[in-house]
């Protein structure tokens, strides 16, 4: 029953993974060494598929802990964008 419902279910999610963070990741990398951004080049790292491959190191250490990695990398590629890309001097 369980590799039935994981075939069924694998497409979708392998599709939806790939067009919303994968593609997000090639966006951002591109954006960060073209310096479309102005952030470091070690600004890299913030974004979702960095966020899962640390969730996955973190899963190698303890089962369990990469709960919510994919969601830290959306969050920090906000962040980074929300600091740099706002006025900070107020007008």
């Amino acid at each position: 029953m369980t590799i039935r419902v994981l075939k069924s279910e694998l497409i979708p999610l392998l599709a939806g993974f790939v067009v919303c963070d994968m593609f997000v990741t090639i966006g951002w990398v591109g954006m960060v060494l073209k310096r479309m951004l102005p952030v470091k080049k070690w600004m890299i790292i913030c974004c979702p598929v960095f966020g899962v491959l640390f969730g996955n190191l973190l899963n190698l250490i303890s089962e369990g802990l990469d709960s919510g990695t994919e969601s830290l990398g959306w969050l920090m590629l906000y962040l980074v964008c929300a600091l740099t890309l706002t006025d900070k001097k107020g007008g």
